[in-house]
């Protein structure tokens, strides 16, 4: 809508104390519905509290409520000569804007101060405080801080952050026209939250530190590899990315933090390296292509909700360190096969229903999935097994009117290897053959549903190969 015309289209904007000697201008000097704000006059400008765009929080003089002009029709960003600074979030969501002309005496562009989507040029009219290399990607004089990639200009398959650069603006590369990015390990200061978003990114490279929510809701991104540099995946670092199909995570890598991954519902596999601790709350939440999840020894905790919601999930293996699993870890994972904790020595053997007895384990309660049929649970004995079996075949006030459809076997040897696909129940053992699992009789659950073996008297060393000379 054009403006009406009560509508203010210029006024004052400089910084507490100079609120008079910078001014704004919105003109249409073509008359083709097309706009051009103009920040002139001398000294800072102010600053601004959010994006334009956000109806209760943005303060800009030129948002469309205070001037009756759509802020996708402003479409070139002047700065003149003799201001110095570009306030925090003054052009946060000027999605209109391809030019930008930056005046020759600024010398501070703040805080998400420039929107880059569909920017072409920055034009610094003789600036000599920032520089622009062959790209058009605007950095300060020492090329140390990359500030904007022009979201505008023509898609590349691949653009690598140039090693001179240590730290990234904020909103430096939303709408970013390039499949694949790569920024290197000399970026030394923590990458920016939501400057990722809105472009035509598929594939990251990343080897330096990250924050909360850097790459959120970035909803082309498919693939991830991680540098050997990260040791932890932040809050939310990849939360609802819902294209990611791959993550390569780095072998010294120790937590994955809360909702880190959530909602990545195309998420297909992921391999823990040997040096995880610790997978936040709901770091894996609602990723329901994740068919599944080996943790390795050195993890120690799994978070309330971590894995819930993940309804393609077939099977899980615990590692021997785990001992603190958080409740409804795994909700809602019905499609769940194979539950292997026959390592997991640190998880008690009594199955906690409520009852918080001294001997019971709220871990092994919550390892186990109530609502999943035909499971085959691997457990390290016999008390164990009786316990688990006891608790979910439980159900309407009766021994045997809950769950009865689960298998349960007592593993003893902590090294034998199983076939999580189901194809067969016969574990291996480097050494050793193995027979058969014997039927136990067990106290507790349904009496009359035989389902709980043990591997106890099954092994046998395996016959050494006998070598044959050939007559002489």
């Amino acid at each position: 809508a054009a403006p009406q015309n009560n509508s203010v289209l210029k006024g004052s904007c400089g910084a507490e104390g100079n609120e008079g000697s910078v001014q704004w201008a919105l003109t249409d000097d073509d008359g083709d519905d097309s706009y051009t704000l103009t920040i002139s006059g001398s000294g800072a400008m102010a600053d601004y509290t959010a994006n334009i765009n956000n109806e209760t929080k943005a303060t800009q003089p030129w948002r469309a409520s205070a001037t009756g002009v759509e802020i996708e029709k402003i479409t070139k960003v002047v700065v003149s000569k003799d201001v110095t600074s570009i306030g925090a979030f003054a052009f946060n969501g000027l999605t209109g804007v391809s030019e930008y002309v930056i005046g020759a005496n600024v010398s501070t562009i703040s805080q998400w101060a420039l929107e880059t989507s569909a920017a072409k040029v920055f034009n610094l009219n003789g600036n000599t405080n920032f520089k622009t290399d062959d790209d058009g990607v605007l950095f300060n004089k020492e090329g140390t801080t990359l500030i904007a990639y022009p979201g505008g200009s023509t898609v590349r398959d691949e653009y690598t952050v140039p090693s001179t650069v240590t730290a990234i603006a904020d909103g430096a590369f939303v709408g970013c026209p390039i499949k694949k990015l790569t920024i290197g390990k000399k970026v030394t200061e923590g990458l920016p939250s939501w400057s990722f978003n809105g472009g035509v990114l598929e594939e990251l490279d990343v080897n330096c530190p990250f924050g909360k929510s850097t790459f959120a809701r970035i909803t082309t991104l498919k693939k991830v590899t991680l540098g050997d540099s990260i040791t932890e995946i932040p809050e939310m670092a990849f939360y609802e990315c819902k294209w990611l199909q791959t993550v390569s995570i780095p072998s010294g890598l120790t937590k994955i933090g809360t909702q880190a991954f959530f909602g990545c519902s195309s998420l297909q596999n992921v391999t823990l390296p040997e040096s995880l601790k610790e997978i936040g709350y709901r770091a894996f939440r609602d990723c329901a292509a994740l068919t599944s999840i080996t943790f390795p020894d050195s993890l120690t905790k799994i978070g309330i909700d971590a894995f819930a919601g993940c309804t393609g999930l077939t099977y899980i293996s615990y590692g021997n360190g785990i001992d603190d699993i958080g409740g409804n870890a795994f909700g809602g994972c019905t499609g769940v096969k194979v539950i292997d904790l026959h390592r997991a020595i640190k998880i008690g053997e009594k199955y906690d229903n409520g009852s918080h007895e001294n001997d019971s384990d709220l871990d092994l309660t919550h390892a186990c999935i109530r609502d999943a049929n035909e499971v085959k649970y691997y457990l390290r004995t016999v008390n164990q097994a009786n316990s688990v079996k006891g608790n979910l075949e439980w159900g309407n006030n009766v021994a045997g009117g809950g769950n009865t459809t689960n298998t349960y076997y007592i593993l003893t040897a902590t090294d034998a290897v199983l076939d999580y696909t189901g194809q067969t129940i016969t574990p291996k053992r480097a050494g050793y053959t193995f027979d058969k699992w014997e039927a136990v009789t067990v106290s507790q659950g349904s009496t009359t549903t035989k389902n709980v073996y043990t591997d106890a008297n099954s092994w046998s060393l395996a016959s050494p190969a006998v070598t044959v000379s050939p007559a002489s």
